[in-house]
């Protein structure tokens, strides 16, 4: 058993025994129970009593690399079928977990498929349930209609993240040429638009048959539970599910290539862009961690040798990255490389070669080595405070089992990195990054075109489990104290990882941005870790680095936020640190000229990017010229307008103590840190906070259609909307149980008529975004174009009537309370996520008891309010239908939907004359 109240909690501790032992390694052991059923089924247990949430995560051996040519996509293909209904509950597998707040999702890459479920300890049955009845029954609910649906929903999510993407495709195109054609790394996970359209039933359900096996799976429960009642329960649900025929497994295969090829591809973008890979060793393999360490050195970010000089110094190339990606079978090394207007490929290659041979010749250098290192650890630290979702415990120890055979690996992981000097991580990349590559050089095209136990035995599945025990969810306790210079504190404390989190919330973000310099705010944030107390840029971060820290400081609509994640045993220096860029912040005239180049060659960049010039024009269509009617990071003509005198004057006004509150969240006691806060904070003085207005609300107009023209755009990305509610509002509970009813996730009504039933989209989806002030509600999704016009039907038909003749029902409504109630607890799971939820609080000036309250309230609602607040808060009359697509195939059946002529917006969202 790991609680880590007990055990984990210890590593604060453990670091410092460790370190005056000599040994740098802080992970501990991880205690875990793990055997196997009779049919095959690889199963871990790992108790952790911190939360009343259990992490559920199945792991099945198979992935793209298990296909063959003509019948690629096959295992990301799967992933979609495997949530449409089994022969026991034959449904969409969102809902019965959704309504009692799962967090619920999957994933597929080259190697290996995983489901996974985070809910309330109680309902732990059901997720077994679940799990075991699609790996057991699928087929029995499997349909030639369903198939055909999830095809298509493949085919949107092919468009929407390759065809549509810019430099979408190049991967792709890469991994042909990287990889001979029998090489199971020879296409990509997503698969080919032919061979998903030529899948059969009968081929998908031999697959199937082939791997979706309890012998061909590893299944990890982690969190709180008690033992003997989930082994009781994998028994009871899978038990009596019969293995299937043994898989032959896949040796490592790193192909060689005779020398460097070259390929030239046009592609809609901007900017054109350089791609560069290597063959290197796959993941695990003896290079594999040198390799990680030198691709950060060389192009890992701010620290990073080509960020340095060619970013920073030159300014040539607006993106500079490289970074080792490996895999089960093999392994890739990347080189990418993005010049700023006026430069050109050859010119950003010759220096990033040069960077590239320096770093070859002279290696790496200790410095460098332990900075990464020190990275490294705290991700590793990190890891382990969550036992669900995507990357969590249960996730890490599925990972570790499927590629290394044991799922306690986190010690020898990191020890890997602990245990490399310069020599190792030189003559490591020596070996793998030599003249034999594949160079792909991007162009912006001229067109910019387009044996069974007996509790195994009579499990009446026809009945869905209820709740089992509860475990009691109590928020944390929050003490609050003001430092001598009135800057207010927050401090929970939280001792189950050794790791701090803290959110200096300081109110006036780009909602106070002057109209004539939008994205003020948000510039002035930057600029904050880009030189203070006599540092440099390049200086801050590599302190940070160095002390393992994450640093960062950010503009939302509302607020300016200084953040900071700091390992327990280095928190001094790393508040030290945060103190530097907020109350020292230098604003040096170059970094200001160098920040300003690089946001206006993001803006450009932008324009290849549907959902930002969707959001850009939804912004400017529901609030004008309003202090909501820009992005927080604003227009070009703001930044390029935006003066050093701008910022300090900006950050004078309101990067001061008063009105300001620090919240602190992880393993710091009160007297601990009261000491550290004052000697850090105690010299920041400043004025009174301005008076910060709260945004008007501007009336939305009738229904009316805009269209944004992006030719040859594979798919048309839709926003529906019109301004909503402020986060104070009475209405605030009942309209987020309507929302939830509404598009609120995979159950909602949006989600299962454009993807489920129709195979429009992705997914689709609709939100309250709270704010001081009105924040939007919205609908929205990416469609294939063909569909557009009758995708925005649906939409409307879909708003209109949960507003009006199809309001929520009573299951709904059940549904969404179930959900919002159940769910609650995953959000205070880690300390950054508590610290992000007393920021929202303090920021909003909710009262002392409010998140604690918030169950209590939602469960209180009725059917009656829930209807009313749709009617009242969600305005179907009024939308602002906001379409992103190529204008010649859409506008013509968009105008037939009865929302009159289209409104012609560029691409900053402004109207473009009818003339024009």
């Amino acid at each position: 058993m790991i609680n880590r109240k007990i055990a984990v909690a210890a590593v604060g501790f453990f670091v410092l025994l460790n370190l005056m032992a000599g040994d740098r390694n802080p992970l501990p052991e991880v205690k875990y129970e793990r055997y196997r059923l009779a049919n095959g089924l690889d199963v871990i247990l790992v108790e952790d009593h911190s939360v009343p949430i259990v992490g559920v995560n199945i792991n099945y051996k198979v992935g793209s690399k298990n296909e063959r040519p003509g019948k690629t996509g096959f295992a990301h293909l799967f992933e979609h079928m495997m949530f449409q209904g089994s022969k026991h509950f034959d449904d969409d597998y969102f809902k019965p977990l959704e309504e009692v707040g799962a967090y619920v999702n999957g994933g597929t890459n080259t190697d290996r498929t995983r489901y996974l479920e985070i809910m309330p300890s109680a309902y732990l049955e059901r997720a077994l349930y679940m799990e075991s009845d699609r790996m057991g029954f699928l087929l029995d609910a499997m349909t030639q209609e369903r198939l055909s649906n999830q095809i298509s929903v493949v085919q949107n999510e092919r468009r929407q993240r390759y065809d549509n993407a810019p430099y979408g495709t190049v991967r792709e195109k890469m991994l042909a040429v990287l990889y001979p054609p029998d090489h199971p790394y020879h296409w990509t996970t997503i698969g080919s638009m032919a061979d998903l359209q030529a899948a059969t039933l009968d081929d998908v359900k031999d697959f199937f048959r082939t791997y979706y096996t309890p012998n061909n799976a590893n299944l990890c429960i982690a969190g709180d539970f008690d033992p003997k009642i989930a082994k009781d329960l994998v028994e009871k649900y899978f038990g009596a599910i019969p293995p299937g025929p043994p898989v032959a497994r896949l040796d490592r295969w790193v192909p060689t290539l005779p020398g460097e090829v070259v390929l030239a591809i046009e592609d809609r973008v901007q900017l054109p862009r350089t791609y560069i890979a290597w063959h290197a060793p796959a993941w695990y393999a003896a290079d594999d961690a040198a390799l990680d360490v030198f691709g950060q050195v060389l192009g890992g970010g701010k620290t990073s040798r080509l960020y340095r000089r060619l970013v920073y110094d030159l300014q040539i190339a607006q993106e500079a990255t490289a970074y080792d990606d490996a895999s089960q079978l093999a392994g890739l090394f990347w080189m990418v490389l993005t010049p700023r207007p006026g430069h050109t490929l050859e010119e950003v290659e010759k220096e990033a070669s040069a960077v590239l041979a320096e770093a070859l010749d002279k290696g790496i250098t200790k410095q460098e080595l332990d900075r990464v290192v020190t990275q490294v650890t705290a991700e590793k630290v990190r890891a382990m405070e969550r036992v669900g979702g995507f990357g969590g415990l249960s996730d890490r120890m599925n990972s570790y089992v499927h590629y290394l055979g044991s799922p306690d690996r986190f010690r020898w992981d990191l020890q890997r990195y602990l245990d490399l000097t310069p020599e190792a991580v030189n003559a490591a990349a020596r070996r793998t990054l030599g003249p034999n590559r594949v160079v792909a050089r991007v162009t912006p095209s001229a067109k910019m075109a387009p044996s069974t136990s007996d509790l195994a035995k009579n499990v009446d599945r026809t009945v869905m489990p209820g709740p089992g025990p509860a475990g009691a969810f109590r928020l944390p306790t929050s003490q609050r104290f003001t430092l001598s210079n009135g800057l207010a504190v927050m401090l929970v404390e939280q001792h189950e990882v050794p790791v701090v989190e803290a959110r200096l919330v300081l109110p006036g973000g780009s909602g106070a941005d002057p109209a004539e310099r939008p994205g003020l705010a948000d510039l002035t944030a930057a600029m904050l870790t880009e030189g203070a107390a006599g540092r440099t840029s390049q200086q801050i971060a590599e302190a940070a680095e160095g002390l393992g820290a994450e640093l960062s400081a950010e503009a939302d609509y509302d607020a300016v936020t200084a953040s900071l994640s700091a390992l327990r045993d280095r928190i001094e220096p790393s508040l030290a640190l945060l103190a530097d860029v907020v109350v020292r912040p230098d604003f040096p005239a170059a970094e200001l000229e160098r920040l300003k180049k690089a946001r206006l060659v993001q803006f450009q960049q932008n324009q290849d990017r549907v959902t930002y010039l969707g959001q850009v024009a939804t912004a400017r269509v529901l609030y004008g010229d309003g202090p909501y009617g820009h992005l927080p990071s604003g227009t070009a003509e703001g930044i390029s307008a935006a003066s050093l005198e701008d910022l300090k004057t900006w950050w004078g006004r309101y990067g001061v103590p008063a009105g300001a509150t620090l919240v602190v969240a992880g393993d710091l006691t009160k007297a601990e840190a009261l000491p550290l806060l004052e000697k850090a904070f105690s010299g920041w003085k400043g004025g009174p906070r301005p008076e910060l207005p709260v945004p008007a609300a501007p009336e939305a107009p009738g229904r009316t259609l805009y269209l944004v023209d992006k030719p040859g755009a594979a798919q048309s990305m839709i926003f529906c909307g019109h301004p909503g509610l402020a986060r104070t509002s009475p209405d605030y509970v009942l309209a987020r149980l309507a929302n939830e009813a509404l598009g609120g996730g995979g159950a909602g009504r949006l989600f299962q008529n454009l993807r489920e039933d129709k195979g429009y989209t992705y997914g689709a989806y609709s939100t309250f975004q709270f704010r001081r002030g009105a924040g939007p509600f919205m609908a929205y999704a990416s469609v294939a174009t063909a569909v557009t016009a009758p995708a925005v039907s649906e939409f409307l038909k879909e708003i209109g009537g949960v507003t009006g003749d199809r309001p929520v029902t009573e299951r709904e409504f059940e549904f969404c309370k179930s959900s919002l109630v159940n769910g609650y607890a995953q959000g205070f799971e880690t300390p950054s996520q508590v610290a992000d939820k007393l920021s929202g609080a303090v920021l909003y000036g909710l009262s002392e008891d409010a998140l604690e309250s918030f169950p209590a309230d939602v469960a209180a609602q009725n059917l009656e309010g829930v209807r009313g607040a749709a009617k009242r808060t969600i305005h179907a009359d009024r939308l602002a239908v906001v379409v992103v697509g190529d204008r010649s195939k859409v506008q013509a059946d968009l105008e037939k939907l009865g929302l009159g002529p289209a409104v012609l917006l560029d691409q900053e969202g402004h109207r473009i004359p009818p003339s024009a």
